[in-house]
Order: structure tokens, then C-alpha cells, then sequence
């Protein structure tokens, strides 16, 4: 099995003669595909990543400096057609050569192809963005008439592209080690941009059975480690935060054989673990990290701590020198 790492992007390591001039060329011509514009007296800055998970599906993400990034009419003719799909965190401006123009912000999305003549505009001084590169052919077959959804900016708070933008950020590399993994999130994530744009009928119902399930059980595990040291953490927190019902919640965890329940203490442990080996925390008492964590009595944290790693929380402290 080959490593799988992110590809990382940074202007900090280019050479320091001339270095807008690398950056257009290499980050830009060379790795966009586009030819970069920076915002008058301020030098280009790139600092990003890309995970490429499958042939044709790549999720992006990092920070920018202000400039403009062009798709001009000899890169067109490159023969790449793959759809763009950015979540700006402020304001962005896409513009079609001879057509439309949309202003985007945060909650918001933006449609673009690359076999289009557009320009993307982050005009602010610091622009944070997420972004997916789909492969057309790839989309095509979930999409009802994709060149009809391009060059468009999505509706403030459209829950289709929020499933799509939070599933999408959930992602980390060290959880995608096998292709099989990759190949499967791929798939989640061409179902839920069609699910996005304006899916056809097969694509919504693909969408529908897998992806929206795997994207909310992913958000909901996100919001239940937001909330793990809070003692208001329960299931109908989470479900109200996730929108759905507390039923559906628990469906959710029962399709992976792991509870709502089981999910929240596996996770406290965890943690327990980690402020147990924490040098900064050797002087906290072992009765107040369990409390606060959620444990009402030390007793069970205790015995819940040493069925899972095999050894007493006062034990592990003595091992490592704590006590």
C-alpha cells in the first residue's frame, strides 16, 4: 500500500528573487491552470492543500492573498472540463468572460468549469477558502443538464451545499489510508455535489441511500466532539443541532454497530487518555477529570477506563511518573 499524503502548496518556500514570478508560474500556469493576478502592492501568498482521494475528485482548502485567478482562453483549450465547487469563507467574485458575474460569501458556494473562460476575485486582504475539483465525466452521469448549473453562485445557507462543504472539511488524510476508503468517499462526495447542483433522478436516489447518511453521521460526530466535555451533551443536543430527529440520530450510529451512546464514552476515554498523559495536567486530579468528562462517579470511570485500555487511570499516571 503506497503512502497517502496531501499534497501541500506554500509560496513561503519559493526562492526569494522574484518570487511573485515563480508563483505565477508554477503555482498558477503549471498547478491551477491559471494565470494569477495579485491586488496592486500586495505580493501573492499561497498557503494550501489538496487531497486527491480518486481519479477525477480532489478536495482543496487554505488561504490566499488578494488577487485574481484566470481561466484564459489558451488554458481552455487544454481539453479539462472539470467542475469547481468553492466555499469562499468571505467574499468572492466570479466572473464569465462576455456573461455573468456572482458575488459569493460565507454560507455560500460557487459553480465554475475549467473548459470556461472565468476569473475567480478574493479581494479581501486574508481569503480562506474550500474547494472540490470534480471531474465532468465523473458528475455527469448524477447531474440533470450540468452545463446549464455553471458560472452560479448557490442560495445563502442552501442545506445541500452545507452537507456538501461540512462532509468535504470533515475529511483528513490519516483516515484515508486505504484506496478502497478513498474510493468510497469519492463517490459520497460526486452524490452529494449532484444532490447540490440539481441531480438527476438515479443520482438523487444513489445520494439519498449513502452519501446523506455518511455526510450527517460525519457532522453529527463532529458536534458531539464539540461538545464532549459539556455536560449538556445528549442526543437531542445533537440531533437539533444536525436538524434531524433523535431517532433518525440513533439510526444513524446503529447502521455503524456502534450507539450514539457507545460513540460518546469510546470518545471520552480518549480523551480521558490524553489529559491523563498530558504533562501540563499531571497535577489534576483523576475524580475531576472524570467529572469533567461527563463520568458520575469516579468508580465507573475507573472501571469503564481500565476495560477499554487494560489498566486503572491511577496505574497509568505511575507508569508514565505522574503520581
Amino acid at each position: 500500500m503506497t503512502d497517502f499524503r496531501p499534497i501541500e502548496i506554500s509560496t513561503d518556500n519559493l526562492p526569494a528573487y522574484h518570487p511573485d514570478e515563480f508563483a505565477r508560474e508554477f503555482f498558477g500556469k503549471l498547478g491551477q491552470r491559471m494565470e494569477l493576478e495579485p491586488a496592486r502592492h500586495a505580493p501573492i501568498q499561497i498557503r494550501a492543500h489538496a487531497l486527491p482521494l480518486a481519479a477525477g475528485v480532489v478536495v482543496g482548502g487554505g488561504s490566499i492573498s488578494p488577487m485574481a485567478s484566470h481561466r484564459t482562453n489558451a488554458m481552455c483549450s487544454d481539453g479539462n472540463s472539470d467542475v469547481l465547487i468553492c466555499f469562499p469563507m468571505q467574499r468572492m467574485i466570479m466572473r464569465e468572460h462576455g456573461g455573468r458575474e456572482c458575488i459569493a460569501g460565507p454560507g455560500q458556494a460557487v459553480l465554475g468549469s475549467l473548459d470556461r473562460r472565468v476569473s475567480f476575485v478574493s479581494p479581501e486582504r486574508h481569503n480562506d477558502f474550500l474547494t472540490l475539483q470534480l471531474s465532468r465525466k465523473a458528475l455527469a452521469p448524477y447531474v440533470a443538464s450540468l452545463d446549464d448549473q455553471m458560472v452560479r453562485a448557490s442560495e445563502a445557507g442552501d442545506p445541500c451545499f452545507r452537507l456538501l462543504r461540512d462532509y468535504a472539511a470533515s475529511l483528513a488524510a490519516d483516515a484515508l489510508a486505504l484506496p478502497r476508503l478513498r474510493d468510497t468517499v469519492a463517490r459520497h462526495l460526486l452524490e452529494l455535489a449532484a444532490l447540490a447542483i440539481g441531480p438527476s433522478a438515479d443520482g438523487r436516489d444513489m445520494a439519498l441511500r449513502g452519501s446523506v447518511r455518511a455526510a450527517r453521521l460525519a457532522e453529527a460526530k463532529r458536534i458531539t466532539m464539540a461538545y464532549l466535555e459539556q455536560p449538556g451533551l445528549c442526543p437531542a443536543l445533537v440531533a437539533a443541532r444536525l436538524g434531524v430527529s433523535e431517532r433518525y440520530l440513533r439510526k444513524l450510529f446503529e447502521a455503524e454497530e456502534e450507539s450514539f451512546a457507545g460513540f460518546v464514552t469510546a470518545q471520552r476515554l480518549e480523551r480521558a487518555m490524553a489529559m491523563l498523559l498530558d504533562p501540563a495536567r499531571r497535577n489534576r486530579r483523576i475524580l475531576d477529570i472524570a467529572l469533567s468528562l461527563g463520568f458520575g462517579d469516579v468508580r465507573t470511570f475507573n472501571r469503564t477506563f481500565r476495560t477499554r485500555f487494560g489498566l486503572a487511570p491511577s496505574e497509568l499516571r505511575a507508569a508514565r511518573g505522574q503520581t
